[in-house]
């Protein structure tokens, strides 16, 4: 098979969002704390493994019914019923290319497995690649010809999720299509395989039969601007707290943060109009079995996810479209107890004045309703709009009050 009909395909996949696929060991960061690690290749660059690629792709080809996702991926052997095949899509690590310091470490906040509300003084640390690093995608196909390939190319394109925190939005990948070089494999009595170039001709006119993603969803941007001042905490030195920025100097915005406010706040909604002796709308971490999952979930849940199944409402690329100004800002420390303020106990926080953001969201149009019939999503962003959205740090002071406009590109 090996040097039978072979060949050799190679395209660029782009992380949208940021990337956890945790490593099987952890680490201490310079202050002691404990750090989930990421896979990485021989040479340390991060990779996001074979097995996890393959299982994601065959997942959204067996949903979108694909006949051809048992040739692509392989069949186990059922000797009763006579099928069992090997696949003919050899799929590789997909290694990161570029540089190291797209990996940062980044603390969350551990969450109640009840409720999906953040638990006090309960953080976790670990490291994730950053949006926009690029990954080198290869297969080797043994099929006769390269239009098979199509649904498989056209699923990457339209974008896929790994790793963990699919839920909250991360793990977003996207193949780029100007990217994709297909070359024929042949032995070659010298030496190497001999390898010429294919037409794709073909191949990418076959992909584009395959643009489920705009017939299934509906493409949101909310566009986010903040009346005042606005950070997430990054380093914290002595007495003085520094805001998060992004590899261009930006203060950042977490996908986490967008995925939890939403989240909180479709919660609010929700329960204000259920029975409050029914069962609860949200228990996002609680244990359940295949059937639950598959049909069982609240609309909150299949929207924003639980753990075993990834969230319907997809959450992609954050931007800062303003920086706005920087501000450094002098406040008193509070005592807990009497929440008054402590004698000469002050801290500085370094943030953003007015900054502005663009989140792109996805979401399944079967959860979008009709302006006679409002659904939670469209009763979400009504909501959004007239209230807007506290993201952040020190929301409870005035920090991080964002006005929402939501542009619906169909």
């Amino acid at each position: 098979m090996i040097f039978g009909n072979r060949v050799a395909v190679q395209a660029i996949l782009i992380a949208k969002s940021d990337l956890f696929v945790s490593g099987a060991d952890r680490r201490l960061d310079d202050e002691g704390h404990e750090v989930s690690t990421i896979v990485r290749w021989h040479d340390g660059q991060p990779i996001i493994p074979a097995s996890s690629l393959k299982g994601a792709l065959r997942r959204a080809l067996v949903d979108l019914d694909e006949p051809a996702t048992c040739t692509l991926f392989g069949q186990g052997s059922e000797h009763e019923r006579g099928v069992g095949n090997v696949a003919t899509l050899w799929i590789d690590h997909c290694v990161m290319g570029g540089s190291v310091k797209q990996v940062r470490t980044v603390t969350h906040v551990a969450l109640d497995p009840a409720t999906g509300a953040s638990q006090e003084n309960k953080l976790f640390n670990r490291d994730e690649i950053a949006g926009g690093a690029e990954y080198i995608f290869r297969a080797d196909y043994f099929g006769a010809e390269i239009e098979a390939l199509a649904p498989v190319l056209a699923v990457l394109e339209q974008g896929i999720q790994i790793g963990g925190g699919s839920s909250k939005g991360f793990g977003q990948v996207f193949l780029c299509r100007e990217s994709i070089e297909i070359r024929q494999l042949a032995a070659n009595a010298d030496g190497p395989l001999k390898q010429t170039s294919c037409d794709i001709t073909g191949l990418l006119t076959e992909m584009d039969r395959y643009a489920f993603s705009s017939d299934n969803h509906t493409r949101l941007t909310l566009h986010l601007r903040c009346d005042g001042p606005y950070m997430s905490v990054g380093d914290t030195h002595g007495n003085t707290l520094t805001g998060r920025k992004t590899a261009k100097d930006e203060p950042e915005l977490m996908q986490s943060s967008i995925a939890g406010a939403l989240r909180s706040r479709a919660r609010w909604l929700a329960e204000r109009s259920r029975n409050r002796a029914s069962e609860p709308c949200d228990q996002p971490n609680i244990a359940r079995d295949r059937d639950t999952l598959l049909d069982g979930l609240s609309e909150i849940e299949q929207l924003f996810g639980v753990a075993g199944r990834k969230a319907a409402l997809q959450i992609g690329a954050v931007s800062c479209t303003n920086p706005g100004k920087p501000i450094t800002l002098s406040s008193n420390s509070i005592d807990r107890l009497t929440g008054a303020a402590r004698d000469t106990a002050l801290f500085v926080r370094s943030a953003a004045w007015q900054p502005e953001f663009k989140v792109d969201l996805r979401v399944p149009r079967h959860f979008i309703g009709t302006p006679e019939s409002p659904k939670l999503v469209d009763q979400l962003l009504s909501n959004l709009k007239a209230e807007g959205l506290e993201l952040g740090h020190g929301s409870s002071v005035g920090f991080g009050w964002f006005t929402v406009e939501v542009e619906n590109h169909g």
